[in-house]
């Protein structure tokens, strides 16, 4: 058969049409613009026209639209004037499904990832299913395939109710929440279209759904449930996020599966991998092959996706829309990202939405540290009166106060680079054409080069570390300052400080800190203070520091107490000579008056020894901080005692 699609580069057409393609029929489609989907399209043997036209639409084929297309374009026109067949896209889906037991996944969050996890886990098992699914998945480079097996697993699209034209044979439902009321007019109607969807599940067997969402449970829907709640007959448990995704042990009752491995940040993404795997194990596939599918599983484009890094800032993409997709993805990159500060560029997508859910955007932003919004992206709506960006930006100032800005779309690349410092990291959220500012956002930073102005205070008894710390600092991000401390306690600043403080010089000049010294402390952004007694004075400054806090500082001038609390947090401790030695791990994060946060770990790599030097009476302050083993900095551990100075600015707002 011979199809056109009108708007075929939309990511939802694409996927249809290539199933059409890789089943032997003839495809072809027009779009606005050009893409790289349209030009994979044409790889695979589509024919692709740029431009709407009357002209495309002629011969004997059926017509494919989706709801985006309007009454009024030239192609849908001509193809009523012509009397051709014409089918919405979720006809064609549900055309294709037969013969096929369709598994469908619906919500108001997390179809795309959660029908991906569920099409690689299948496959992965040897059941070769088709699907549908409306994101790229990475590893397999599509959105789209025709499978020999039995199974067809799909997004059920609720914003238009089409996800009720095809019964499922089993089927995932994450969420519920108020969206896409410009076509349910109501809650109550949403409501009612999701109970008709349980209400079609051929096989309730194989139906799973969110406990954890309080508005799906009061549908009271058959099946099984799935969440962190108590209340589900899965249940999430011993949830932990690392360097490389989630794990979690997911319990029935009657069996716990533990150590369940997931290649994907987030809370969110640990629910939709237990619906997955319990759909899964539902349907007879492996336990084996489930767990491998879900390890293995590369995640979707637009869904915090990484795409790219420059001067040590990452920046990062995803598709959420919705104030509570953009808070889990918020959350989920803070939890990956660590102390890094977090920037959220942010587009709000079609004023309706914004109408529906203007107070919700006001409490999505708490995990990020700043939080750029850029003009309103009308996806082909006509403006509504009273919604504007700036009436959004004001609401949004009032919860977020300084930590919001506003860059218009035109100056948005530009005015992002220039905020950028090494190690931030960028995340641009929204479903317009935010995701196109990535790359120029990384190329003005690239040009930019900014670098951190870092000051190493040290005496003689410190001088080694600081020498190598030094060495390990990475010169195209940071623009070390010297500022040595001789024995009668004067401040010297110059680029041969480690040589004079080395030769023991002694300086009898008045005052101990000169204004010229007193001038170059404060140009620094970051201060590396490598023995006890000049916090305070980084404190009254508002310098940011890392290191011991003058505050804990005065736990290290009792002995018996240092042992105690020592023993006590379950650090080894050991004394020789008039040295004690602590081994830690990470770095010491500044502002934090408490031991135990001094001397907690912050991810990053060996050990620490810090040596407290003792004198007669038993009181002792800082000797050195050295990684153990060997005794040597090494560019990753600067950069995270670099970044936990950097976040205790952001956490007191200094």
């Amino acid at each position: 058969m011979n199809y056109h699609f009108i708007g075929l580069g939309g990511i939802g057409m694409s996927a249809l049409a290539r199933i059409l393609l890789q089943k032997g029929d003839k495809v072809r489609g027009s779009d606005l613009r050009s893409s790289p989907l349209l030009d994979d399209l044409q790889n695979e043997g589509a024919e692709v026209q740029i431009g709407h036209s009357a002209d495309a639409v002629s011969g004997e084929t059926t017509i494919v639209y989706s709801t985006d297309v309007k009454g009024e374009n030239v192609e849908f026109l001509r193809a009523q004037e012509l009397n051709l067949p014409m089918m919405h896209r979720s006809d064609l889906l549900h055309l294709l499904m037969k013969g096929k037991k369709p598994l469908l996944i619906t919500g108001t969050h997390g179809k795309t990832t959660t029908t991906g996890l569920l099409a690689k886990v299948l496959m992965e098992a040897g059941f070769d299913p088709s699907f549908v699914v409306g994101g790229i998945l990475h590893g397999l480079k599509t959105n789209g395939k025709a499978g020999s097996g039995d199974y067809f697993v799909a997004e059920a699209d609720e914003s238009d109710g089409s996800f009720l034209k095809t019964p499922s044979y089993g089927a995932i439902v994450t969420n519920l929440e108020d969206e896409h009321l410009s076509y349910w007019k109501g809650a109550k109607e949403l409501d009612q279209g999701f109970a008709r969807f349980f209400a079609q599940v051929q096989k309730p067997e194989h139906l799973f759904w969110c406990a954890d969402d309080e508005r799906l449970a009061s549908l009271s829907p058959p099946g099984f449930s799935y969440g962190f709640s108590k209340k589900a007959d899965w249940r999430i448990e011993r949830f932990q996020q690392g360097e490389k995704g989630v794990a979690f042990n997911l319990c029935n009752g009657t069996s716990t599966y533990p150590t369940i491995e997931v290649s994907l940040f987030g809370r969110h993404n640990a629910l939709n991998a237990a619906a997955v795997f319990a759909l899964a194990l539902s349907l007879n596939a492996d336990e084996a092959s489930i767990r491998k599918g879900l390890k293995s599983f590369s995640g979707v484009a637009r869904r915090l996706e990484f795409k790219g890094e420059s001067h040590r800032v990452q920046l990062f993409d995803d598709y959420g829309h919705h104030p509570t997709e953009i808070a889990a993805t918020i959350s989920a990159l803070r939890g990956r990202v660590g102390e890094r500060r977090l920037i959220v560029v942010f587009q709000p997508h079609r004023y309706s939405r914004v109408r529906d859910l203007f107070e919700e955007f006001f409490t999505c932003f708490h995990d990020a540290d700043e939080v750029v919004l850029t003009d309103i992206y009308s996806a082909g709506e006509a403006p509504i009166e009273g919604i504007t960006t700036a009436g959004l930006y004001m609401r949004m100032r009032e919860k977020l106060g300084a930590k919001l800005h506003y860059l218009s779309r035109l100056h948005l690349e530009t005015g992002v680079a220039q905020m950028l410092r090494p190690h931030d990291v960028v995340l641009t959220i929204g479903a317009g054409d935010v995701t196109k500012t990535g790359e120029p956002i990384l190329r003005h930073l690239a040009e930019r080069s900014p670098k951190w102005r870092v000051g190493l205070i040290f005496n003689a008894a410190s001088l080694n570390s600081a020498k190598s710390f030094s060495q390990s600092l990475d010169p195209s991000i940071y623009e070390a300052k010297l500022f040595g401390v001789t024995e009668e306690g004067n401040w010297i600043c110059e680029p041969d400080a480690f040589d004079k403080i080395e030769q023991k010089i002694h300086l009898s000049e008045s005052p101990k800190i000169s204004a010229a010294v007193l001038e170059s402390l404060t140009l620094c952004e970051i201060v590396f203070p490598f023995f006890l007694g000049v916090q305070g004075l980084l404190e009254v400054m508002k310098i940011p520091y890392a290191g011991s806090t003058q505050a804990s500082a005065e736990f290290c001038k009792n002995r018996l107490w240092l042992q105690s609390i020592a023993s006590d947090c379950g650090l080894p401790f050991r004394e020789s000579g008039n040295i004690v030695s602590f081994f830690v791990c990470g770095p010491l994060l500044s502002q934090d008056p408490h031991v135990r946060s001094l001397y907690r770990a912050s991810g990053c790599r060996g050990l620490l020894r810090i040596e407290l030097s003792t004198d007669s009476d038993g009181y002792f302050g800082l000797h050195s901080i050295e990684p153990f083993p060997p005794f040597d900095w090494n560019r990753d551990l600067c950069d995270q005692l670099a970044i936990s100075a950097l976040r205790a600015r952001c956490s007191v707002g200094l």
